[in-house]
């Protein structure tokens, strides 16, 4: 489908719903993924493309070049949020990690608050839902500072019981430590995360969490009701979050 300049721009399942007969703007990702939209759109939900496009030349196409933030998949998904179309929710662990999660990167990159608010909306609703292992939303809890995400991962670990694979074999010891959890521990037990993610977390839910566990942990058992901890861990994060209040 050839625009109004010419070019031929070809319509995927990324930005289909994004060709508006009104547009006024060319916003083009950084794998070449062309989106027909609207300039106030981008500048009513972030200040980042507010203050591009005020000090810009009223070129009316926007090139993204960030291979990993901007690319055809996210922008798209960063739209549907924009023009009110449902978001689906993660369909695997790698979904949410490769897509959404690095929806929430790009949202925080363009300081898009609205966005940000829904996704994280989002967030809290498929983690008392998930059907994939929990703790890729206790470190968004942490990332976004929103203990209730944290504690519905919590919550909803006796149904998803999900355990670390372990390194490949060959693999070095430190890569293994960097990069891979201890095989056959529980993945939401921080102590057998991977390095790479352990470090992401915040002092205040790492504190939270092992006290939490400390806490309902009984001698000569193995096993953790994670629906306890869930509790404990809600409770010390509100007084936490009290104590930041004071």
């Amino acid at each position: 489908m050839p625009d109004d300049q010419g070019i031929e721009i070809v319509v995927n399942d990324h930005n289909r719903p994004f060709q508006f007969d009104d547009s006024d703007l060319r916003l083009v990702s950084a794998d070449d993924v062309v989106f027909n939209i609207h300039t106030w759109k981008l500048k009513a939900a972030s200040s980042v493309f507010q203050a591009m496009f005020e000090a810009g030349n009223g070129n009316s196409t926007v090139k993204l070049t960030d291979e990993t933030l901007e690319n055809g998949r996210i922008l798209s998904m960063f739209l549907k949020i924009l023009y009110g179309i449902h978001l689906e929710d993660p369909s695997d662990r790698s979904d949410l990690m490769m897509n959404h999660e690095i929806l929430l990167q790009f949202v925080v990159k363009y300081d898009a608050s609205a966005a940000k608010e829904h996704l994280t909306t989002c967030f809290r609703l498929w983690a008392s839902n998930a059907k994939l292992g929990s703790d890729r939303y206790f470190l968004l809890g942490s990332q976004l500072n929103q203990y209730e995400i944290a504690t519905a991962s919590l919550k909803r670990a006796i149904a998803v019981q999900s355990t670390w694979t372990g390194p490949p074999d060959g693999m070095g010891s430190r890569q293994a430590l960097l990069l891979h959890g201890i095989k056959n521990e529980r993945t939401l037990n921080i102590a057998s995360w991977p390095f790479y993610d352990f470090r992401k977390l915040s002092h205040e839910y790492m504190f939270g969490f092992m006290r939490a566990r400390e806490i309902v942990m009984e001698p000569n058992k193995s096993k953790v009701d994670y629906k306890l901890v869930a509790a404990e861990f809600e409770k010390i994060m509100k007084d936490l979050t009290l104590e930041d209040a004071n």
